[in-house]
């Protein structure tokens, strides 16, 4: 990596390389993975693998089967209060905090 014949601007143009790879990379990171992806994730060998598949199809044909269908994640009606408040509600809620609980 560095050593004693390296120059500072060959340090600087190899940790801007490594920063543009990592600010590329993170874009994959964010995403969610579908079924397939953590089958072949969590698969011990091929058979593992389509009994995970089976199981996803059979689970998407009785969700299918169930009126009113619900999605898979929570919706934001099933959030709690507190945390769909506004950013100014929650900035005027802390000021208030610290008039009555001063920190030194």
């Amino acid at each position: 990596m560095f050593d004693q014949k390296s120059t500072g601007s060959e340090r600087q143009q190899f940790l801007q390389l490594i920063l543009q790879q990592d600010e590329t990379g993170e874009e994959e990171e964010n995403e969610v993975p579908d079924d397939e992806t953590v089958n072949m994730w969590i698969d011990r060998n091929d058979g593992e693998f389509e009994l995970f598949q089976k199981m996803d199809t059979d689970r998407k044909s009785e969700d299918a089967k169930k009126v009113p269908r619900k999605p898979r994640l929570m919706d934001e009606t099933e959030l709690p209060d507190w945390l769909l408040r506004e950013e100014d509600d929650v900035r005027v809620w802390t000021c208030s905090l610290l008039i009555f609980f001063p920190w030194d």
